[in-house]
């Protein structure tokens, strides 16, 4: 009898590490599968952090662009005004003031 118990005691220790070596297994399955959700994740906030950073420059680069336009207007009415201001001031290009006050801007 005493090597039943012994056969029985080896096949019990048997598939108690089986089973053991299975659970680990599966165990490190779980880990690894959350490991890996954690990991994309991680990679997902930082693209999305990204995004906004990109979103952020495009305002600045927008509002930049306006005042680009801004100043390009102003220089256009200016170049205007001073071309206003000549005809008006000088008759026809042969240095005749017409006014007063036309003596401060020569072309």
């Amino acid at each position: 009898m005493s090597t039943t118990n012994e056969e029985d005691s080896s096949s019990l220790c048997a598939v108690s590490h089986l089973c053991l070596g299975g659970l680990q297994a599966y165990e490190q399955s779980w880990k690894q599968g959350r490991l890996d959700e954690i990991e994309t994740y991680t990679d997902a906030v930082a693209a999305e952090n990204k995004e906004q950073w990109r979103a952020e420059g495009q305002k600045d680069l927008f509002a930049a662009k306006k005042e680009n336009v801004a100043l390009q207007l102003e220089a256009a009415y200016r170049e205007r005004l001073v071309t206003a201001y000549n005809e008006v001031c000088w008759k026809g290009g042969n240095g005749v003031v017409l006014g007063p006050r036309c003596t401060s801007l020569k072309p």
